[in-house]
């Protein structure tokens, strides 16, 4: 049965459950085995959209995760991700980031190929001076260490 997925970055985290107000990053419509449980649905639609690069905040780290139902049956998960580094695919193709500089926050678009040079997993893994790399503003600056 396919299963609808909506990654979503929450306006503030931790998560408020009285008033979340949620941006959609992404919507996946995937086949999945609904002989599960609730957690265990939940628990595998929030590995299918780490799998695609997201950072996953679950419940225990501030974020919010729920799984729905549609009134045809059809299971839907909200999962939340970070707003700091968002993957970017082409159809199936992963293409790079989006991804905010750590010092001026502005939105930088990171290609894969510029990004492997980091790390392999993304700018959520590297340091403050490597995301800023590929920010016109703060390329040069200079950091002090304390």
């Amino acid at each position: 049965m396919k299963m609808r997925i909506y990654a979503i970055t929450l306006e503030s985290y931790p998560a408020n459950y009285n008033d979340d107000v949620g941006t959609i990053i992404e919507t996946l419509d995937v086949d999945i085995d609904i002989n599960q449980s609730e957690e265990e649905l939940l628990e595998e639609a929030a590995q299918i959209v780490e799998d695609r690069g997201y950072w996953v905040y679950r419940e225990e780290s501030g974020g919010r995760c729920m799984l729905a139902w549609e009134i045809d049956g059809t299971p839907v998960a909200i999962i939340s991700v970070a707003p700091e580094a968002i993957p970017v695919w082409e159809e199936e193709r992963f293409v790079g980031w989006k991804a905010q500089c750590p010092y001026c926050g502005r939105t930088l678009e990171i290609d894969s190929k510029d990004a492997a040079k980091y790390s392999k997993l993304g700018p959520l893994d590297w340091a403050p001076w490597q995301t800023a790399a590929h920010c016109q503003n703060c390329r040069t600056r200079k950091v002090s260490v304390v």
